[in-house]
């Protein structure tokens, strides 16, 4: 269910020829590893692996993409910056799409993945939502860099303390609902009570009226 879901969203967001050539870099035990994994499976894409060395070898890292003219490249912005200076810079961008979460994305390193490849996507969520909530399209690094829009078949709010909508420009706790929120913490009926509940909004849930959404805190 939910990782089918995560998986025919990022179809949509990376269609080929974005994913015909997926860089798989990221430890199995990692949750953001399923896309690198499988996402070239569903696409008829290929799957371009990276050993250990070259992993934690940006010069090494970057050679592999090059001689594979790897099309996607998912990597947390720490993992991006070194990464990004051992590419280099060329006089026109490579057909790479980049990919990034995981970490608050700062303005200077999205100018320098403007840069660097056609087409820059920041993502965002937690593990307890499947991996990636909402996604954003980077066309500049002019302020701040937006997590973006919710993924297909997922909800985000921001509430107040009460569980409310908050208007536009007011801060809150981030809700997210939809076909990705897990049923809760293995052993932990505790935690998963405090961290799950009930959906504000079940009329507008993907999951119907029975709906769970997930606290971000």
């Amino acid at each position: 269910g939910s990782l089918v879901n995560l998986l025919f969203a990022m179809r949509e967001i990376f269609p080929a020829p974005a994913s015909d050539r997926v860089l798989f870099t990221t430890s199995a035990t990692f949750d953001i590893a399923n896309v690198e994994v499988f996402l070239p499976l569903i696409t008829g894409g290929r799957i371009i692996g990276a050993d250990r060395e070259q992993v934690h070898t940006p010069r090494a890292l970057a050679d592999l993409v090059d001689r594979h003219d790897v099309t996607l490249v998912q990597a947390t912005p720490s993992a991006w910056r070194p990464l990004l200076d051992a590419l280099g810079e060329r006089p026109e961008p490579r057909g790479l799409t980049v990919f990034t979460a995981g970490e608050a994305l700062p303005a200077d390193l999205a100018a320098k993945m403007l840069r660097a490849g056609r087409r820059v996507v920041n993502g965002y969520g937690p593990t307890e939502t499947t991996v990636y909530a909402t996604v954003a399209e980077i066309r500049d690094a002019a302020g701040p860099v937006p997590i973006g829009r919710p993924t297909p078949n997922t909800e985000v709010y921001v509430v107040d303390e009460a569980g409310r909508p908050v208007p536009v420009g007011v801060p809150g706790e981030l809700l997210i609902g939809g076909k990705g929120v897990a049923r809760g913490y293995l052993g932990r009926p505790e935690l998963t009570e405090e961290r799950f509940t009930a959906h504000p909004f079940p009329s507008y849930a993907a999951d119907g009226r029975r709906a769970r959404a997930y606290r971000t805190g």
